[in-house]
């Protein structure tokens, strides 16, 4: 019998202490949540343990990390309260192995910003837009149980196939475009085999990335 995975889940809990809605949806915290779901659905295949930001260390000493197969990572409000030696801690052991998660808004951790070696500042705006979506390969797992999807992919470039989706914002009509306008996704998106397929200043970015977290350390990022 194999050896369950040894997770970590380190989330700041600051929202849930003190944001009255965020308490309600996460009266024990996120991390909380998560590990049970983890626990759940793997069963006797895991091993969780959390850690919050207030703990000493962090919670995250060298005996915690030598112990963790990944590390699942949540933060928001508190990236600049992380220490500095235990961020390069985590590099350390992710550098020798250890899978990384980061979730949410962990893009501005210290530490997603030490393995990707970029600022992994994002921009976004909040203007009730519409986005379109076209399937450009039906048969792509990643878009199996859509519903009235449309494709045409013999309009597709064979260099493009690799995409599941290409897709583009509606500003409205006070910032109308061409109607057929279509922008590649700047999400990552999976190819043929799993293959990452990515737009050309995405996968220099993504080349940094997988440089810094080392040949051995997996790193992932999700929203």
């Amino acid at each position: 019998m194999s050896s369950p995975l040894r997770v970590t889940i380190w989330n700041e809990f600051i929202h849930e202490q003190t944001v009255d809605q965020v308490r309600k949806i996460y009266p024990d915290g996120l991390h909380a949540v998560i590990a049970a779901t983890l626990e759940s659905r793997l069963g006797t295949e895991v091993r969780v343990r959390v850690a919050t930001l207030d703990e000493p260390e962090h919670g995250l000493t060298y005996a915690a990390l030598a112990e963790t197969d990944v590390l699942l990572w949540w933060g928001h409000a508190a990236h600049e309260r992380v220490e500095d030696n235990i961020v390069q801690r985590v590099h350390d052991r992710v550098l020798h192995g250890m899978g990384f998660v980061a979730l949410h808004s962990a893009h501005n951790s210290k530490i997603f910003r030490r393995l990707m070696g970029t600022s992994c500042m994002l921009r976004w705006r909040e203007a009730a837009e519409k986005e379109r979506v076209w399937v450009i390969d039906p048969g792509h797992p990643v878009v199996a149980g859509l519903r009235d999807r449309r494709a045409r992919p013999g309009r597709i470039p064979v260099a493009d196939r690799g995409r599941a989706c290409l897709r583009r914002h509606d500003r409205g009509p006070e910032a109308a475009r061409p109607a057929r306008r279509a922008c590649v996704p700047q999400r990552v998106l999976l190819g043929d085999a799993g293959r990452r397929v990515l737009p050309g200043r995405a996968r220099r970015r993504a080349a940094v990335g997988e440089n810094c977290a080392g040949a051995r350390g997996r790193v992932a990022a999700t929203s």
